[in-house]
């Protein structure tokens, strides 16, 4: 779900916690950093710069790209502008992660997303035709954080989770 839905869902105490990606802190809720994370560029199987392993900015200048405002896009992109004078040509914008699969999976456009999104799209939805690419210019990195309701106590299956996320996202890649 979007970083919104996350928020929603523990304040209204439907889920104990929530996955948040580069979500500025917010007053009623603890948030836990986690780990920092890699984008990548999200591309249809039958796209040209799917042959390649990894990509520039300079190769994606003409590109359509999609604009998900469910994560961080939209300051991503605008941090892009000032560390790279990059203007990505956004043609899309949704804050739906599925309409982003069906869009980039249809070779409608293309996509920066974190790389643990790209992962997890891949294992819910194997069948959609989606390349992964590493890019080679410094990109401003993401947290990813976990929210709970403030002064709610975790229980102990969240507070694994936690300790799990910690430990997969220190590890050198």
């Amino acid at each position: 779900c979007s970083n919104f839905d996350a928020f929603t869902m523990v304040r209204e105490e439907k889920t104990d916690i929530g996955i948040i990606f580069n979500a500025p802190p917010v007053d009623d809720l603890d948030s836990i950093s986690v780990g920092k994370g890699i984008r990548i560029v999200m591309v249809c199987a039958d796209h040209p710069l799917a042959k390649k392993q990894y990509v520039t900015l300079n190769d994606l200048i003409h590109e359509p790209f999609l604009c998900n405002d469910a994560r961080d896009d939209t300051i991503f992109f605008q941090e892009l502008r000032k560390r790279h004078d990059f203007f990505p040509s956004i043609h899309y914008k949704c804050n739906n992660p599925s309409l982003e699969l069906e869009l980039v999976g249809t070779n409608a456009c293309i996509s920066i997303a974190p790389l643990v999104c790209y992962l997890h799209w891949r294992r819910i939805r194997p069948e959609l035709p989606l390349v992964g690419l590493m890019i080679q210019d410094e990109l401003p990195e993401f947290s990813i954080n976990i929210v709970s309701k403030k002064g709610k106590t975790m229980t102990d299956a969240a507070r694994a989770f936690i300790a799990a996320c910690e430990e997969f996202f220190s590890r050198k890649r």
